[in-house]
């Protein structure tokens, strides 16, 4: 986000199919799209998890939400 590269980019998906994959180990259990797309929507709606992510930095949230959409929609 600091370096201006858009949310749905090959480098930012990089960095998440490792929040995926730690996701996945942290449910021990696979990792859906579905399942993605829809903790981004906790991430987002979340008061609790909005404040954690805004606190370092501002739009952080939106962006993050925006990237795990996109990357859930390529499929995991």
């Amino acid at each position: 986000m600091a370096q201006g590269l858009p949310a749905d980019s090959a480098a930012v998906g990089a960095i998440l199919k490792r929040h995926s994959a730690w996701v996945a180990r942290s449910w021990k259990r696979p990792l859906t799209a579905e399942a993605y797309a829809g903790l981004a929507s906790v991430y987002q709606d979340n008061p609790d998890f909005r404040a954690r992510y805004e606190a370092r930095a501002t739009g952080l949230t939106d962006y993050l939400v925006a990237g795990m959409q996109a990357f859930a929609a390529k499929g995991i």
